[in-house]
């Protein structure tokens, strides 16, 4: 059989090699994460059928097909879980294939092709943006990013993230005009269910900002997410408590060590039905990820702030590590008058900050990732592992007080410095806490960066303490201005 017989012998093009991802029904497509990179995932029940899941967490159909003799992609439609204007769902995909299919096996694929861009109304590749209709969701959302979150906010990117990931591929391809109250609490009502309640609050509050943008122009007449009740849709606010008592200490450390004592346990894996010990769940925890949980412990800074640490800001001989203001937790107007942060490193932590600049190589990133697009670990990938440890089969770690946080960490050394009568000034100080207006105004330049030292180095021996009871040497004792103030 010649090259042409076998190409009309197959209409069908086999679509591009990729990693072996595969869905088989709607909550599978709900669960792909986004990655560094593109990547498309196959279903199972219906051949052909491809999903691209894009860097921003945006999800599209797709199929594979030869026609006059070429190879080319054809796009369905974004994906969405429920029906939805200008997008299709897993089944409404699978029955468009099946037309599809039909249609070029009769000769008229480009018919039911330009019924399906009638159906969905998406703008075409190469058609200018300025073509598209101006008074969708994503329209007035990009406009409101720009002319609001950008100018007033530190970190708008946060933001983008939860407009790309949570609120545009639900609804962005709608007339602002017609959203109404119930699908605003539809949208949100899907973050709870997926078992993010918290986060959930976050996008309720985004969403109602939107939508009192576009209401100050003159866009819609009133704000459907005006009046939506967080305890009508489950969410979940407050302040946590969660922090790791004196007993959870070395259980976390020994899950975190390098050489862990392992578990006897062999079980098949769900994904791959292959046996996997227990030791070897172990390992898969990346040594830089160990490292930066002890960190997180040892220093109590926050996530994103070791996350963006680049090693032109630590200082390994001088055992000190600075945090700029443009990484630090705060908005534009505080930062206008912020100074960088200088954190003390006891001797433990600076042992993990040389590790991960053994591992980073040359990388200017101090928790480097070369997978990653922006050359560093991803916002959510401490979280991600945090969960992995303990949701594991088997876990990797169990706790008495339950599931933890790598926020949780920073409130645990906070609070086992007021434990070891850390003077409050100090401990808040730790944390780079404001200390008040007052304060601030009539003590400049005054950070305690000595007062620090002595407390996280005392915070380090009380931790390798608990790891190591046999070793310690010495029981961390208060200072005497602690001494002098507990008296």
């Amino acid at each position: 059989m010649s090259t042409a017989e076998a190409t009309a012998a197959r209409p069908e093009a086999q679509p591009p090699k990729s990693k072996a991802v595969r869905f088989t029904n709607a909550k599978a497509v709900e669960g792909l994460r986004p990655k560094a990179t593109e990547y498309e995932a196959a279903d199972v029940k219906c051949d052909g059928l491809r999903l691209c899941v894009t860097p921003k967490g945006f999800k599209s159909f797709r199929w594979y097909v030869v026609d006059a003799g070429k190879r080319r992609k054809v796009t369905l439609a974004p994906w969405s879980l429920a029906p939805l204007d200008g997008h299709l769902t897993l089944e409404e995909a699978r029955v468009w294939l099946s037309k599809l299919r039909a249609a070029h096996v009769g000769g008229n694929l480009a018919t039911v092709e330009a019924d399906l861009e009638r159906l969905i109304r998406r703008v075409r590749p190469g058609q200018k943006i300025s073509d598209a209709p101006s008074d969708t969701v994503k329209a007035v959302a990009d406009v409101f990013y720009d002319r609001r979150l950008k100018p007033h906010r530190k970190h708008p990117e946060e933001a983008r993230r939860i407009l790309d990931r949570d609120i545009l591929p639900v609804i962005g391809s709608r007339p602002i005009a017609a959203v109404k109250g119930p699908e605003c609490a539809a949208l949100v009502e899907r973050v709870v269910d997926r078992g993010a309640p918290g986060h959930a609050d976050k996008v309720r509050r985004l969403l109602s900002q939107l939508f009192r943008f576009a209401e100050g122009r003159d866009l819609i007449e009133r704000n459907p997410a005006a009046r939506l009740d967080p305890n009508d849709l489950g969410i979940v606010t407050g302040k946590r408590s969660r922090w790791l008592t004196a007993e959870e200490i070395p259980l976390l450390w020994t899950a975190l060590s390098a050489d862990p004592t392992p578990v006897n346990v062999k079980r098949p894996d769900p994904r791959t039905g292959k046996v996997q010990a227990y030791e070897q769940r172990m390992a898969a925890l990346a040594d830089a990820t160990r490292a930066a949980l002890k960190i997180l412990l040892l220093t109590g800074v926050r996530t994103g702030e070791l996350l963006k640490a680049r090693w032109e800001h630590v200082d390994l001989e001088g055992a000190t590590w600075t945090i700029p203001v443009e990484n630090q937790k705060g908005t534009l107007k505080r930062a206008a008058t912020a100074r960088a942060w200088v954190v003390p490193l006891a001797p433990t932590a600076l042992a993990m900050f040389h590790d991960l600049k053994a591992l980073a190589r040359k990388s200017p990133w101090v928790m480097a990732s070369p997978d990653a697009a922006s050359g560093h670990y991803h916002p959510q990938s401490l979280s991600h592992a945090v969960r992995g440890m303990i949701e594991g089969e088997p876990p990797m770690l169990t706790l008495p007080g339950g599931a933890f946080t790598p926020h949780d960490l920073r409130r645990t050394m906070r609070s086992h410095l007021a434990n070891l009568r850390v003077p409050l000034y100090v401990a808040e100080r730790c944390l780079n806490h404001s200390l008040g207006k007052i304060v601030e105004t009539y003590a400049v330049g005054d950070d305690y960066l000595g007062e620090r030292r002595e407390a996280l180095e005392k915070w380090d021996g009380f931790v390798q303490g608990l790891v190591n009871p046999q070793a310690a040497k010495v029981i961390p004792i208060p200072t005497a201005a602690a001494a002098a103030v507990g008296a």
